[in-house]
């Protein structure tokens, strides 16, 4: 499918991830220059130029801070964009010129260029701790918005087909988030940290996790996905084929990289580096001026292959047809022999096991319950239980499968789910068991829900810690009838059903496991709904999934606080100001400190031309102490960023799982307010606004 058309040698080390491809023109005599921009591990950006008229060169920027983003600029095409753990720099690589620099407080998780409003704006993208921001070509801020984590990977694809671009953004909590015109549309969980996106065809993205997962949604649907033991270092769209779908290449830890079909996850090429070659990255471009872009796959060690489709003349859509029609043809014949050999098999062990007691076929019961500190899968009849597989995506630690073995066999097993999120899944159980007096094993599979909220654990209302006592309380009205509100929660939590039969009001009490965290709801006919606990985003979820189910376009909550809880709130948001002021007052006396050493080091050089070597020795030995007391105050600089960006995240957690506790018009209103008061660093104010809103601030 593919052929490799060229080899190159960098002939340095490239940090994963952070590698682009730049274009400019020199002079009316070298005609356009296509270069390579990547990363280092030692905080350098290096320029690979391919010259006409000169041979290779390499040129190289310092970068005095971790590199953490890296992407080219799609109009001004010699132009590299580069995020740092605090700073955003927009560099002109043809006239060696910045274009832009700017300091994100939070530090730059993942940066994009390109516009998600109907407006066309192009806008500088960065994704941080906890937030979303744009930025226009002066450096002005046009759209913040609070996540939930960090913010690990960006694309830009549309997903409705009306010609403009949604934001695709994902956390390490797993979250895939989409935004339009500065509002978020949609929002899809994933059961690990999302490492890599990109877009695709037909309204379709891929991504990839770091669990080794990687699959392709379309729009919000799930496609397919594919787990592995190796992880992705790197993900690209490329048309492998010639067939005008872009395929997903996936570049793996592992030195492999392959291409799969973009409905169906089937591998239609693939390749594998030599063994002492790892990927760094996969970039698509016209790097070789071929008139056809070409898949580049870069190696760590600095060796980069370029590749071609094969038959990238001869490709007709009728041969492409006829191929896909073959395929489905020989899968549909593979399944069919593989369901005879596993029929003969068992009519096999039939045949030996003999005469013999028929195995019990009474029905097999499933049902949901919980521990002390888990969600408990029982399983009970159809005779003598030997071992039980649980398949579940995303709910356990270490796969996606739990297999028990009963020695001796039992007639009802107990299995603790360890759930940790909230997240709707479905539990694909088999079940190995037999008769006491009989060989023959039988194998029954039940597919069960496992509803979304299921870590909530129903418990006596005379039980629960009393509402007054928890630090969240919050109050909405809803236009729902009790009896609907009373099918949401049967089909979302596991409880009784005898607690939802009133006509007048559904009050409920929940421990929220594994923490056995306390949380009341109390429902109303008249529309009016009460929720308490002791942890916002708990709250904010349920809201969230309540507005979802019944299609709420917008909502407005009051939230009140214990006193106590204000108080720490307010303390975490002015120890703030307090760690910024100690990060201004140590950078200007390290800024000191380095003059200091510099002059020293001139009085050295002095002495030694004097062949003074008393001075020389003394001017030494205070740029050792110098030195080490750089070395000193960076360490401390290093604590104070660290817990300066620990209650930054707090800060931006706080207004996210604050603003989810509204919906629509109310959830934007407080988002875009909370990013105003902590420009100005009102923090009283804050506060106000994520408690009230901005209607009564």
């Amino acid at each position: 499918m593919l052929t490799l058309v060229n080899v190159i040698e960098l002939n340095l080390s490239v940090f994963p991830g952070q590698l682009t491809i730049c274009k400019f023109k020199e002079n009316a005599d070298t005609g356009i220059t296509s270069s390579y921009v990547g990363a280092t591990s030692a905080n350098k950006v290096f320029v690979r130029h391919t010259n006409p008229v000169q041979q290779d060169q390499i040129q190289y920027l310092n970068i005095d801070q971790r590199i953490t983003a890296l992407c080219n600029h799609p109009v001004y095409h010699a132009a590299v964009v580069i995020g740092t753990t605090s700073h955003l720099l927009v560099y002109d690589i043809a006239e060696n010129r910045t274009m832009m620099s700017k300091e994100i407080e939070n530090g730059v998780g993942a940066v994009l260029i390109g516009s998600f409003n109907e407006e066309g704006e192009i806008n500088v993208i960065i994704g941080g701790n906890c937030f979303l921001q744009c930025l226009n070509m002066e450096g002005n801020e046009r759209y913040w918005n609070v996540m939930s984590d960090q913010v690990s990977a960006l694309a830009l694809f549309d997903s409705d087909g009306d010609g403009h671009n949604h934001l695709i953004a994902g956390t390490d909590d797993g979250n895939l988030r989409l935004f339009k015109n500065g509002r978020m549309t949609s929002e899809i969980k994933e059961t690990d940290a999302v490492t890599y996106l990109t877009a695709l065809t037909d309204h379709c993205f891929g991504y990839a996790l770091a669990n080794g997962t990687v699959g392709v949604y379309h729009k919000r649907n799930r496609l397919w996905r594919i787990k592995s033991k190796n992880h992705i270092v790197a993900l690209a769209s490329f048309d492998v084929d010639n067939d005008g779908h872009p395929e997903l290449v996936c570049g793996w830890s592992h030195g492999r990289f392959d291409a799969r079909h973009w409905q169906t996850g089937e591998v239609v090429f693939k390749e594998k580096l030599d063994a002492q070659h790892s990927i760094a990255a996969l970039v698509v471009d016209d790097w070789l001026q071929m008139g056809h872009a070409q898949l580049i796959v870069c190696s760590q060690l600095g060796q980069v292959w370029s590749y071609l489709p094969s038959d990238l003349e001869s490709t007709s859509l009728d041969r492409i047809k006829d191929e896909y029609a073959t395929q489905a043809e020989e899968e549909a014949i593979r399944l069919l022999l593989i369901g005879k050999q596993n029929l003969l098999a068992e009519l096999e062990h039939i045949r030996q096991s003999g005469p013999s007691t028929e195995v019990a076929d009474e029905e097999m019961h499933l049902t949901l319950t919980h521990n002390q500190e888990n969600v408990l899968l029982q399983l009970e009849g159809g005779g003598m239980i030997n071992a039980v597989i649980v398949f579940a995506e995303g709910l356990f630690a270490n796969g996606e499968s739990h297999a028990l073995h009963y020695d001796p066999p039992r007639t009802s097993v107990g299995i603790p789910l360890p759930v940790q999120r909230n997240l709707a899944v479905d539990l694909h159980v088999n079940a190995i068991f037999g008769s006491p007096n009989s060989e023959l094993l039988k194998v029954v599979e039940i597919v069960h829900p496992l509803p979304t909220f299921s870590r909530f654990k129903s418990v006596s209302w005379s039980s629960a810690e009393n509402p007054s006592a928890l630090q969240f309380r919050i109050t909405a009205r809803l236009q729902e009838r009790i009896q609907r509100i009373g099918f949401w929660i049967a089909q979302n939590f596991i409880v009784s059903p005898e607690l939802l039969n009133s006509d007048t009001s559904i009050e409920l009490a929940f421990e929220v496991l594994p923490w056995r965290t306390p949380l009341t709801m109390i429902f109303r006919n008249e529309g009016s709904f009460l929720i308490e606990s002791d942890r916002l985003d708990h709250v904010s979820e349920l809201i969230q999934h309540l507005a979802k189910f019944f299609n709420v376009q917008h909502l407005g909550t009051e939230i009140e606080i214990r006193d106590d809880h204000r108080k720490e709130l307010l303390e975490l948001m002015e120890g703030v100001r307090g760690y910024q002021a100690i990060r201004q007052r140590l950078t200007v006396d390290m800024a000191d400190q380095v003059n200091e050493i510099r002059n020293w080091y001139n009085e050295s050089e002095n002495a030694r031309l004097m062949n003074d070597m008393v001075e020389m020795k003394r001017c030494y030995a205070a740029i050792l102490s110098g030195n080490q007391q750089l070395v000193d105050q960076q360490n401390i600089r290093d604590s104070n960023y660290s817990e300066l960006m620990k209650r930054l995240k707090q800060i931006n957690l706080h207004v996210q799982h604050s603003s989810n506790c509204r919906v629509g018009k109310y959830q934007t209103d407080v988002i875009q307010a909370s990013r105003q008061a902590i420009k100005a660093e009102d923090f009283e104010q804050l506060i106000k606004i994520t408690l009230h809103g901005i209607e009564n601030p």
